[in-house]
């Protein structure tokens, strides 16, 4: 099921002197758990809510060839948002936008997105920033995923632990092509790297579970190793999942719940069973 972005224009000022603002009230595809559709959005509580960000972001092309960044300006920690932003004097959108905002490249009916290396959660937030796209469909922005999401859930994370260092058995950040007119938009391989670094602040008051969520181009997964790292980016914990019948897959617009693993650990932490 699709669920429709609209959007409006906001005039200049009495002056003339400013330029237009345009909004965007966005809502996303849902992403399914096995077979149960859930509604998904920028963040993704320990608690199961799915919301928005107030630093979230979507870039809009425009017809001048260049995507501008659009910020949230209504609507945090609500599953409905407003964003606004500012297009080139004497352009307007031309039909596509992309979430998160990033570093994104048209060409013809081609949309190059990025998936990052890095992501940082600030306290008491999971972020997840799952890519989706959109054209415009009858005055409508119907965003969609272009992958999919993988949770990894542990109990007690290392109290000196700044940041989560997954590295896959194959390539799944960098540049992905995605076909604006298939059916179902997938982002291929185009250049990568295999590494995605979490980096994540300690929450104001303790925690037993944390939870990461990662956005993944769609495919399959025979091995993913994982470390705790502190400041200086030693290792103070590790595991690793490696298939050994069925490998895990990444399937667009679903959510993908790593099993319970085995944690090395150095200094505290321990898995819990997902």
């Amino acid at each position: 099921m699709l669920i429709a972005a609209g959007c409006l224009a906001v005039a200049c000022d009495k002056t003339g002197r400013q330029p237009a603002e345009t909004r965007f009230s966005a809502q996303f595809e849902p992403i399914g758990e096995n077979m149960d559709a859930v509604e998904t959005r920028s963040n993704i509580s320990d608690a199961g809510a799915f919301v928005w960000n107030d630093w979230d972001q979507i870039d809009v092309h425009s017809s001048g060839g260049t995507f501008v960044p659009f910020a949230l300006s209504d609507g945090a920690g609500m599953k409905t948002a407003s964003f606004a932003g500012i297009l080139p004097e004497g352009e307007e959108a031309d039909g596509v936008a992309v979430y998160p905002s990033g570093e994104h490249v048209l060409s013809g009916r081609t949309l190059t997105v990025h998936y990052p290396d890095t992501y940082t959660y600030p306290a008491d937030t999971t972020d997840s920033c799952p890519v989706m796209v959109a054209t415009l469909e009858n005055d409508a922005l119907p965003f969609r995923h272009v992958g999919g999401l993988m949770r990894i859930r542990y109990k007690n994370v290392p109290v000196k632990a700044t940041h989560l260092v997954v590295t896959f058995d194959r390539q799944v950040t960098g540049d992905f092509d995605v076909d604006l007119d298939a059916d179902e938009p997938v982002a291929v391989m185009k250049d990568g790297s295999s590494t995605v670094t979490i980096n994540f602040t300690s929450p104001s008051e303790p925690k037993n579970t944390r939870h990461f969520y990662l956005p993944l181009p769609t495919g399959t997964l025979k091995s993913v190793h994982m470390e705790f790292r502190d400041a200086s980016d030693a290792v103070i914990a590790g595991t690793s999942y490696t298939s050994t019948s069925t490998a895990k897959v990444i399937k667009r617009a679903r959510l993908l719940k790593m099993p319970g693993l085995v944690l090395t650990v150095i200094e505290g932490g321990t898995p819990e069973e997902s």
